[in-house]
């Protein structure tokens, strides 16, 4: 199914509007192109009845230069199944620090930085974001 297309779009509506499902509906969300080991993907991906994160708060939104990550810090942030993915060149990133509420599992994210994403980051801090990951 695709994210745009006009039944997804009509269940998002009837989710937000559905007094006991809308709960469940968030309009923020966080993509990721692969299975990272940061969100529970160790050796696999998940199968139906695995537990993952599927919903996070975020909680901080960091401003820091290329120079200052660590290269145990790089690993962990782009560890995924296959792989690690290649952090972008640019000079200052958004180091985004998620809570997953109910296991209390903290996990990052790097962005590419820019004064309209920091800006959209910043004020949502303290907000739920439904975990997007292979753009589901």
């Amino acid at each position: 199914m695709r994210t745009n297309s006009p039944e997804t779009k009509k269940t998002a509506r009837e989710l937000r509007n559905d007094p006991v499902l809308s709960k469940e509906y968030t309009k923020n969300k966080i993509k990721f192109q692969n299975y990272y080991f940061k969100l529970g993907y160790q050796d696999r991906k998940p199968d139906p009845n695995t537990i993952v994160c599927k919903f996070a708060n975020l909680i901080q939104v960091i401003r820091i230069k290329r120079e200052e990550l660590t290269e145990s810090f790089i690993e962990y942030d782009t560890r995924f199944l296959g792989g690690n993915f290649q952090i972008p060149d640019s000079k200052e990133l958004l180091l985004l620090i998620f809570l997953d509420a109910p296991f209390y599992k903290i996990f990052t994210t790097l962005r590419k930085c820019s004064k309209r994403k920091e800006k959209f980051y910043k004020d949502r801090v303290g907000q739920r974001f439904e975990i997007l990951i292979g753009y589901e």
